[in-house]
């Protein structure tokens, strides 16, 4: 090996290290900012302790804050969603078009179904977006969207204004949980972040198999969390495609997570999810805990989920 080939061997060393190190060293920074690690409930679980315990949602949420609970996880509504819940129903329509019935009229819900509709979905922003056919407002209980089920049956609509304040009231942070979806563009990416800093969300983690933006969106997506809130909530092993790129575009301005799945808190003793989640702290720093609460009945209740 010649010496003039050595020294270009050690410059592409030297600047891929220098490379390797500047998100290592922005992530160091933001851990030791905040070495502490954020517990985080989540909001269906918390709503049916309360149901089973009989005790006020707000009281429950101050009693989890003062074990320790810094957060509450809470998953966007989709259209697919509020149907398998009952809240709306989808009737026979012309070809081309969806119904979408709303069971308990609510102006307010109503409305923000439609808007998150008309935003993310091409060609459904009303006229002053430019739609090529607009939403029909057909009554206080019934839209009518010019496209099949299939495209929006898996776009999300927010989440729910009340939950999000008993959340806030109660002095906790939001972690949203959003999905990506088939038909979504820049524009709709962008519109869908600044919504979730507008309600006042602190992290974001991606829900399903793929991040936000998944395949060619990443870049977009990476720019809008790379300013400030929502911060990214990276999960460890989950594997979703996109993470890699966009953790490395984001340059180590994210949050790692550690969660427990339905499937293996079912397997596992209290003492063991303590145990996992005290290790994924300590030995991966992971900053961000979605703590699964007990998913099986107990001697005492709702004293051993708090003590838990």
């Amino acid at each position: 090996m010649t010496k003039e080939l050595k020294i270009l061997l050690l410059m592409l060393i030297a600047v891929g290290s220098a490379a390797s190190i500047g998100p290592a060293l922005v992530r160091v920074g933001m851990e030791r900012e905040n070495p502490s690690v954020e517990l985080v409930v989540d909001w269906q679980q918390v709503k049916q302790l309360a149901v089973d315990s009989g005790i006020h949602i707000q009281d429950l949420l101050q009693r989890l804050k003062n074990a320790g609970v810094t957060g509450v996880s809470i998953t966007e509504d989709t259209i697919q969603s509020l149907r398998d819940s009952g809240e709306i129903q989808i009737l026979a329509s012309q070809p081309g078009w969806t119904t979408i019935a709303f069971v308990n009229p609510d102006a307010a819900f109503a409305l923000r179904v439609r808007k998150y509709l008309e935003q993310q979905v091409p060609g459904l922003g009303g006229p002053r977006l430019k739609a090529k056919l607009p939403i029909r407002v057909v009554s206080a209980s019934k839209i009518e969207v010019p496209c099949d089920y299939q495209q929006i049956q898996n776009v999300g609509v927010g989440f729910p204004e009340h939950d999000l304040a008993s959340i806030q009231n109660a002095g906790l942070d939001i972690v949203g949980r959003v999905s990506n979806y088939a038909g979504a563009n820049a524009n709709s990416v962008s519109w869908k972040l600044e919504e979730l800093r507008h309600r006042g969300v602190r992290v974001v983690v991606f829900q399903g198999e793929e991040v936000l933006g998944y395949k060619g969106l990443i870049p977009v997506v990476s720019d809008w969390l790379g300013r400030g809130a929502p911060v990214y909530g990276s999960v460890e092993f989950a594997k979703q495609r996109g993470d890699v790129e966009l953790s490395k575009l984001l340059r180590g301005h994210l949050v790692r997570v550690h969660s427990i799945t339905a499937n293996e808190a079912a397997r596992m003793s209290p003492g063991d999810m303590v145990e996992r989640y005290v290790r994924a702290a300590k030995e991966r720093n992971a900053r961000l805990c979605l703590v699964r609460l007990l998913p099986f009945a107990t001697e005492n209740g709702l004293s051993d989920q708090i003590r838990y």
